[in-house]
């Protein structure tokens, strides 16, 4: 499986900007364009409807014009960052990171990352197929707009569910997903192929 780097991403005790989500990513990459404007067109209007303040940041290098003009629509709402220093830094101040994929395969780092820092994740059915079970006790899977919405606002509204889903989403990835872990079982699997 893909791995973190646990040290580096790691939870900080910093506090969270309430009413802040975070979606991060290549912003060039076709599928991640197609996940912004699908989370910004179908998602965040109802998200909205309930909680007007609720702000989304949009992070990752090179974005597209049709992602640049997000900003742009929804100004004081929608921000785009284009390149940043420190992802991390991103990760660790939203209340959610939010992973409306709508086609792709294999495990999004951004779901893994997102999870090391402690920050509940919200995600479609199409980014956790490739994850190991327990998964389901780590972040939330949206099946629809609506669904995905809906989570999301509840979490807002529940800040223990938050805190507790953010802590069990980087026990997941201590489990599954930590390189070292990962290496030992890579050498492991070298070592049997090379025996005679």
């Amino acid at each position: 499986p893909n791995g973190v780097d646990l040290d580096y991403f790691l939870p900080k005790d910093s506090r969270r900007e309430p009413d802040t989500l975070v979606f991060s990513g290549k912003m060039s990459y076709h599928a991640n364009v197609t996940a912004a404007l699908h989370l910004v067109n179908d998602i965040m209007p109802a998200i909205w409807a309930k909680r007007p303040q609720v702000k989304l940041t949009i992070v990752g290098k090179d974005p597209t014009p049709e992602v640049q003009a997000l900003a742009t629509k929804h100004a004081g709402n929608v921000n785009v960052t284009g390149s940043v220093p420190d992802m991390r830094d991103y990760l660790r101040k939203a209340s959610i990171a939010v992973v409306p994929v709508v086609y792709g395969a294999g495990i999004q780092n951004k779901v893994l990352e997102a999870m090391a820092c402690g920050t509940p994740v919200v995600t479609s059915d199409k980014t956790v197929r490739s994850l190991q079970p327990g998964y389901e006790h780590a972040l939330r899977v949206a099946q629809s707009p609506q669904h995905f919405a809906e989570s999301v606002l509840q979490l807002l509204n529940d800040d223990a569910d938050r805190v507790q889903l953010g802590r069990a989403g980087r026990a997941y990835i201590e489990l599954h997903h930590d390189w070292r872990a990962i290496v030992d079982r890579l050498a492991c699997i070298y070592q049997a192929a090379a025996a005679p």
